[in-house]
């Protein structure tokens, strides 16, 4: 997850208005218009329902609790915002960026995700129900129970090009993925201590959903 910048003052509501009226200008490509940019912008507890901030540049942007229910965050850059118990029912994420974004404990019920990119983000206690097109499988889940910790890291080293670099790995040798040119598809902290060499036993669909029921994600 990527370092966190000191918080600043919380925009006021008055400022916030009307950049979202130079932000809707410019989507209407009216003169005036500007683009709404606000990165690392403390935007705690703000009422964004409905708001349309297709394109809007959030990245890193303070959100927890925020309410952005029926928001148009279409193609908005999200990426490692703090989007913590943040209402986003009903929102349209068709393909924004989330990536290192920190969803625990969103309401993201019936959030259209198509194209979205999750790559990284933190989904613990989520709730997704009804979401649409939702990628789960390269979101963040951090620590593990030790069962499937040893099954991710199964999973990992049965994708690699170099299923043994995990026995080296565990023997004291580097990461398995520092000169790999494939990413790791499954997201989570390794335990070098319960390296057993093996065969995944879960199917990717299986073990997904025993991720979803210990994070305790609704979907």
């Amino acid at each position: 997850m990527r370092k966190r910048a000191k918080k600043e003052e919380k925009i006021k509501k008055g400022k916030l208005k009307e950049l979202l009226k130079l932000h809707r200008k410019w989507l209407a490509k009216e003169k005036g218009g500007k683009q709404l940019s606000l990165p690392e912008a403390n935007l705690e507890r703000a009422n964004l329902e409905g708001a349309n901030l297709k394109g809007a540049n959030l990245e890193g942007a303070y959100l927890e609790r925020a309410n952005l229910w029926g928001a148009i965050l279409e193609r908005a850059n999200l990426g490692g915002a703090d989007l913590w118990g943040a209402n986003l029912e009903r929102a349209n994420l068709w393909e924004a960026d989330l990536r290192s974004a920190n969803l625990k404990g969103a309401i993201l019920r019936g959030a259209d995700l198509k194209k979205a990119n999750l790559r990284g983000a933190n989904l613990w206690w989520a709730d997704l129900e009804g979401a649409i097109s939702v990628n789960l499988y390269e979101a963040y889940w951090g620590k593990l129970s030790d069962e499937l910790t040893l099954e991710g890291m199964r999973k990992d080293a049965a994708s690699h090009l170099d299923p043994e670099a995990f026995e080296r790995w565990a023997k004291g040798e580097g990461c398995p993925y520092e000169n790999s040119v494939l990413p790791r598809k499954w997201l989570f902290i390794e335990k070098k201590n319960l390296w057993r060499k093996g065969k995944p036993k879960l199917s990717e669909g299986e073990f997904l959903k025993r991720i979803l029921e210990e994070k305790k994600v609704k979907y």
